[in-house]
Parts: C-alpha cells; sequence; structure tokens
C-alpha cells in the first residue's frame, strides 16, 4: 500500500522542480537611416543553448517581441504593406537597402527584462 502511495504521489513532487522559463519583452525602432521601416519583420534567433526563436511585425519602425534572456543572431527583412481590412491590396513600393549583416544576423545579447534595442539597417 504504501508503495502505491508513493508512486501515485511521485510525479506530483517532481512536477514542482522545473524551473519555470523568464522572457523579457524587448521592442525598439528599426530605421534606414532617419527613416523607420514602413513595413517589415524582425528575428531573434537564438545561439546553441540560449532559448526560443522569437520574430515580430515591424510597422512604422515599431517592434515589440517577448524573448527569453540570452545570445541571439538578429535578422530583419523589408516588406510590402499587408493588404488593407477591406481586402484592397496597398500598390507595391521599392523596398530599402539593407546593410548585408541584417541579412546573415548581428550578434545581440538580452541579459534582463525590457531592453530597449534599436536598428539602423543602413549601416
Amino acid at each position: 500500500m504504501r508503495l502505491w502511495i508513493f508512486l501515485a504521489l511521485a510525479p506530483l513532487a517532481l512536477s514542482g522542480c522545473k524551473k519555470a522559463t523568464t522572457y523579457a519583452a524587448v521592442s525598439g525602432t528599426v530605421r534606414v537611416g532617419t527613416t523607420p521601416l514602413a513595413h517589415g519583420l524582425i528575428r531573434f534567433s537564438p545561439e546553441p543553448g540560449a532559448g526560443f526563436m522569437a520574430s515580430a511585425g515591424i510597422t512604422d519602425g515599431k517592434y515589440s517581441v517577448q524573448v527569453t534572456p540570452g545570445k541571439y543572431k538578429v535578422t530583419v527583412e523589408a516588406t510590402q504593406a499587408p493588404p488593407t481590412t477591406a481586402g484592397e491590396k496597398v500598390p507595391a513600393k521599392e523596398l530599402p537597402t539593407i546593410a548585408a549583416k541584417f541579412k546573415t544576423g548581428v550578434p545581440t545579447e538580452i541579459t534582463g527584462p525590457n531592453p530597449a534595442l534599436d536598428f539602423d539597417l543602413s549601416k
């Protein structure tokens, strides 16, 4: 009988041993020179063992994302404006030129909550 009680309660005792995943809110501005990037996508790809991949849309140069603290490679991609809610297509515009390092990944470390990370895609 004691063995049955032990086996029944063991998973409950062990489940409390997991370390909770902590996240840091990251936000900032993405610009091309002095002009905010109209539309785009920013990705935080973790270095091995650093955490989870996260991405966010960029609108009028602003983004906000939740990531686990650690080392990342940040990539940015410029995109066309999404269709309107009425389904009307927005006329295509020429996308800005982005520095090559933002296509391959800029090394970035997130160490705590609420860091503000701004990026200039022309450099």
